[in-house]
């Protein structure tokens, strides 16, 4: 992990990781845009994609920009000049599904995973921002209602105290 590495005139991507033979550049964005093209100077996602490949070749590694929004759906307003110019593959996901990934992996690990504090804050963090996507209903593992010892839903004709209302 390189965080914030510098690249000529000044541009700074978030992080970039080396995995295998990638160079992965991710550039993450939460309630701002990417700096666009002036008459003195290049679009900011155009400037890292031309460092980060530089560094890329010269460590003999493919290049790929992976860019995280918090938009919902692909943000093709954001990324279109980027397509044109970009002549590597351009990743997109949204903090939605980094809130998932990060939650599957503490569920699945636990406490054993690396740097759980540091992840378990992110996903709070995300959390907080209403960043969570909706998980569905697959999570409830195949749980009949009512056919286990727990029920999932309140059980009406069971309960000692039912109130006025059992709608």
């Amino acid at each position: 992990f390189l965080f914030w590495p510098n690249y000529d005139e000044g541009t700074q991507p978030d992080v970039v990781i080396l995995v295998g033979d990638y160079y992965v550049l991710f550039e993450a964005k939460y309630g701002s845009g990417f700096g666009e093209e002036t008459l003195t100077r290049k679009a900011q996602l155009v400037r890292e994609i031309e460092g980060g490949r530089l560094e890329a070749e010269s460590l003999g590694k493919e290049f790929v920009l992976a860019v995280i929004t918090e938009d919902y759906v692909y943000p093709a307003h954001k990324l279109q000049s980027v397509r044109k110019k970009a002549d590597c593959p351009v990743k997109w996901l949204n903090w939605q599904a980094v809130c998932e990934i990060v939650l599957r992996v503490l569920e699945g690990q636990g406490d054993g995973v690396p740097d759980f504090l540091l992840a378990n804050d992110l996903y709070d963090l995300l959390v907080h921002k209403k960043l969570r996507g909706f998980r569905g209903f697959g999570f409830l593992g195949g749980a009949k209602v009512g056919q286990s010892e727990r029920e999932l839903f309140f059980a009406a004709g069971t309960a000692s105290f039912r109130g006025d209302f059992i709608g």
